[in-house]
């Protein structure tokens, strides 16, 4: 079932074009990325702080971290597959844990987050035998305990009571859960630039700016923080600043007529009446029946 979900996912993800190229993201960093992010989802899975609604793809993971990440996966199989006679929902829990993972760990990626915890609603499931079959085996050769394994499981479902009412908080708003992802994921490209188009939504433009900038900062390969940042600066009249963001947005989205056709507006508004010229052509040659290219096109002195 996770291989046919794999396959599924990879052609649904290729057909909306989410999809990264081998060029964008080499095998070895996704493969170190998967392996670091199973350690984070079981770590997220028994300990929930800090979640955000994206976590930004790290590309440079220290080798020792990925190492180590890769022993415990190594050490729980192996000790799995050893009990797997005498404790059956060990190799059950753990290996249905790793399994249901393998569509959406991030081996075919697709979109910007390294990890997402929605992804892992049906593999905490695992997770989670391991827990109740091991206290139940536990509490089987120790019955005296059982009290204290009561308090404990009513406690740790009072924490999560309390966690969750937390954590709704943050979805009152785009700009809350935006903003509360940016203050606990470092440089998080891809939730300022969303923080700063949900600030844009309310109205707060001069607000939104420096979270442009500041997901430009981080990665300028980012092609919808050169967009926003692009057209937001189109919009305070600085036609040579825009036409630099949305000229790298054209460049990292070459297929997009929309991109093209801004990119030639603020070409057309700075004075570079050729450049501009080359760029409506090219959006009504990837869309012949743009109107606003036509537009822009026919208005080119």
């Amino acid at each position: 079932m996770a291989l046919a979900g794999s396959w599924v996912n990879y052609l649904a993800q290729k057909g909306g074009g989410a999809t990264w190229s081998a060029d964008v993201l080499p095998l070895h960093i996704r493969l170190a990325n998967a392996v670091v992010s199973y350690v984070r989802y079981i770590s997220k899975t028994f300990w929930p702080s800090d979640l955000a609604i994206i976590y930004p793809y790290e590309t440079n993971w220290p080798l020792w971290f990925v190492l180590a990440a890769a022993l415990v996966l190594a050490v729980w199989s192996v000790t799995a597959v050893l009990r797997a006679q005498k404790n059956p929902f060990l190799f059950f829990g753990w290996f249905y844990f790793l399994g249901t993972l393998v569509p959406v760990i991030g081996l075919v990626q697709a979109g910007p987050q390294a990890m997402a915890d929605r992804y892992s609603y049906l593999p905490s499931i695992g997770l989670l035998i391991l827990i109740v079959w091991g206290a139940d085996l536990l509490l089987a050769t120790q019955p005296q305990r059982k009290k204290i394994a009561a308090l404990a499981g009513a406690a740790a479902l009072c924490a999560c009571l309390l966690a969750t009412s937390r954590q709704l908080t943050y979805w009152a708003s785009d700009i809350k859960l935006y903003l509360h992802a940016v203050e606990v994921t470092p440089d998080n490209y891809v939730a300022n630039a969303y923080l700063g188009g949900a600030l844009e939504d309310a109205g707060q433009f001069d607000a939104a700016l420096p979270f442009y900038f500041e997901s430009v900062r981080i990665t300028p390969y980012f092609p919808i923080a050169q967009w926003r940042l692009g057209i937001a600066l189109l919009r305070r009249n600085n036609f040579t600043a825009a036409s630099e963001h949305l000229g790298a947005a054209a460049k990292l989205v070459p297929a997009d007529p929309v991109i093209q056709c801004y990119y030639g507006k603020a070409l057309a508004a700075d004075g570079k009446t050729d450049a501009a010229r080359t760029q409506f052509l090219l959006a009504l040659r990837l869309k012949p029946d743009y109107g606003e290219a036509q537009t822009a096109l026919a208005a080119l002195k």
